[in-house]
């Protein structure tokens, strides 16, 4: 490579390393468009090699082909991203939250019956849709789910769990149903929860838990919910 030299005014010699510049760049192939929905997509999860789809919609729309599925509100797509035409359980409302323990899925949001069985904003199935029995409800919309050591935790606008006193989050026995201790009394509602070594963090739009400051983000007790300090985040 030869290196070239130029005087710019004023500031003496101005050293160039210049590269060969190939006439043209390969361009990837234009990726083909898969099945989407014909509305909001809110909450996605994964079983194995099936990845479930939670939100406000009615169809499965294949653009390229113009191929569509009837759905309501929760649906399912092969490792392949192709519907799973079997899996069509009949949700009443929106899905706003999906959750998973490996085995089973876990569904939360606006409805109040799936498959025609009464189910308030919290629902269990099985991998293949069928509805399982699970007790678990809110007075109002599960907008956040996340499923841990046997436990599922919820999130969202409700005031009561179990016809029991929650503020906008709760946790409940997988196993059972009956509703437990955790209860870190959010101000406001809950939208995202997650596992970390901290316990269990919690994200919203609230300002206090338990009855102190927490600017929209809090770590809590996994077993009581108890406000915790975590690195950076001082209770």
């Amino acid at each position: 490579m030869r290196r070239r030299w130029r005087r710019a005014a004023g500031i003496g010699l101005v050293g160039c390393v210049c590269a060969a510049v190939p006439a043209s760049a390969a361009v990837g192939a234009k990726p083909v468009p898969g099945w989407g929905t014909n509305g909001r997509v809110m909450a996605i999860a994964q079983i194995g090699g099936t990845t479930y789809l939670g939100g406000s919609f009615t169809q499965l729309v294949d653009p390229a082909t113009g191929s569509t599925l009837a759905v309501t509100n929760l649906a399912a797509l092969d490792s392949s991203g192709n519907p799973i035409s079997s899996f069509r359980p009949v949700v009443n409302g929106a899905v706003k939250a999906l959750a998973s323990d490996g085995t089973y899925l876990y569904a939360g949001g606006s409805f109040t019956s799936v498959d025609g069985s009464r189910r308030q904003h919290l629902a269990k199935l099985d991998a293949a849709g069928a509805l399982l029995w699970l007790h678990a409800r809110t007075n109002r919309e599960v907008d956040s789910l996340l499923v841990s050591g046997g436990v599922v935790y919820g999130g969202g606008t409700f005031t009561k769990a179990n016809a029991a006193i929650r503020n906008d989050a709760a946790a409940f026995a997988a196993a059972g149903s009956a509703l437990l201790a955790w209860n870190p009394n959010a101000g406001g509602r809950v939208g995202a929860i997650v596992q970390t070594p901290a316990g269990i963090v919690v994200g919203g739009f609230f300002t206090k838990l338990g009855g102190s400051p927490a600017a929209h983000l809090g770590a809590t007790d996994p077993t009581s919910g108890a406000i915790r300090a975590w690195p950076g985040h001082p209770a």
